[in-house]
């Protein structure tokens, strides 16, 4: 019984979890994203940042490549006061750092159109 209960609250957790992060990932694909980074944290499998211009968490899942950002994961490279811009629908997010440098990141598409 316990066993079962167990697997009963996982599977719902699970469900839940996956809710959750295909509607976050929802909101980042269809916002238009432009402000300031007011902060930004690394989860376990995505990255999610707060801009000065909404009060939403944004989340989704940068993809590291050598011609966009030279392997280098978002999170290790953006810092509060950075500014993004992303189109809404795009596939790629821009970075630009207050010292002048730009990023660029793709990322995985979580979401059904």
């Amino acid at each position: 019984i316990i066993l079962s209960l167990f697997v009963v609250l996982s599977t719902y957790s699970f469900i839940n979890s996956e809710i959750y992060y295909k509607n976050k990932n929802i909101i980042f694909d269809s916002s238009i994203l432009k402000g300031v980074i007011t902060r930004i944290e690394k989860q376990t499998h995505d990255e999610n940042f707060k801009l000065n211009t909404s009060e939403e968490y944004y989340v989704f899942s940068s993809i590291v490549d050598k011609g966009l950002n030279n392997y280098k994961f978002f999170y290790r490279v953006a810092e509060v006061g950075d500014s993004i811009s992303k189109k809404r629908y795009a596939d790629t997010l821009y970075l630009f750092k207050r010292n002048g440098e730009k990023y660029a990141w793709m990322f995985h598409k979580h979401i059904d159109k």
